[in-house]
């Protein structure tokens, strides 16, 4: 097997751990993020802050109306109990009854009012729990997938980092600093293939001298250009 034919089988093993690598570092992005689990927990909460405060005025309303009742029927116990026979008294009471009873009226609306603020409450507390519901089981769904892959990657890249010295055993140690050398400053390309007589990563016109050497299993060539080893097929 050629020099450069090494370095490129290399290449594919590195590149694959390298973008193995990505795709987990882009699966634990996945799962940390919460931001549409934050903001159907934040709509869930306003939610109910907003059912608990239309709660908390029903109750008032109903309370006022009770209150309200209870007057009423003390007014009406004494202008209808027989008691007082003063027509000046009767005629007060009477007053007082037909302003308790028009209050009461007033009451009575806040009360409805106040029902229907509950109900429309309770629909829109429900609807953000059901959605918040969908979205946890919408995650842990998707977070079961990612983790699947996640551990599917690792797998991989064990493999290959074990598979990795088996191919060191034949490379020159010279070839190899070479190699390792260009990854780090070729955005870890170190090894171009050539199509068409061009080299494959930066596009320059490679030699016909060139391209022979890069062909030849015993002698390593490099870009003019990008200086990238090149491996002739």
């Amino acid at each position: 097997m050629s020099r450069s034919k090494q370095l490129y089988r290399l290449q594919q093993l590195d590149s694959t751990i390298a973008h193995a690598q990505v795709e987990i570092k882009e699966i634990m992005t996945i799962l940390g993020q919460d931001e549409v689990l934050q903001k159907a927990l934040l709509n869930e909460a306003a939610a109910k802050g907003v059912l608990e405060k239309k709660q908390k005025s029903l109750r008032k309303a109903e309370n006022d109306v009770k209150d309200q009742e209870a007057k009423l029927k003390r007014v009406k116990a004494k202008l209808y109990g027989g008691n007082i026979t003063n027509h000046k008294e009767l005629e007060d009471l009477q007053q007082k009854s037909a302003s308790l009873q028009r209050y009461l009226e007033v009451l009575e609306m806040r009360q409805l009012e106040a029902m229907m603020e509950v109900d429309e409450a309770e629909e829109n507390h429900e609807q953000t729990t059901q959605a918040l519901s969908e979205i946890r089981a919408n995650r842990e769904e998707q977070h079961a997938e990612l983790l699947s892959e996640k551990a599917a990657l690792e797998t991989q890249i064990r493999e290959l980092v074990e598979n990795r010295p088996g191919l060191l055993t034949n490379i020159p140690p010279k070839d190899l600093e070479l190699y390792e050398e260009l990854r780090k400053s070729r955005a870890g390309i170190a090894v171009a293939t050539i199509a068409n007589k061009s080299c494959t990563a930066c596009g320059t016109r490679i030699p016909s001298a060139i391209y022979q050497i890069a062909r030849s299993p015993s002698q390593i060539a490099q870009c003019g250009t990008c200086k990238r080893i090149l491996h002739g097929g």
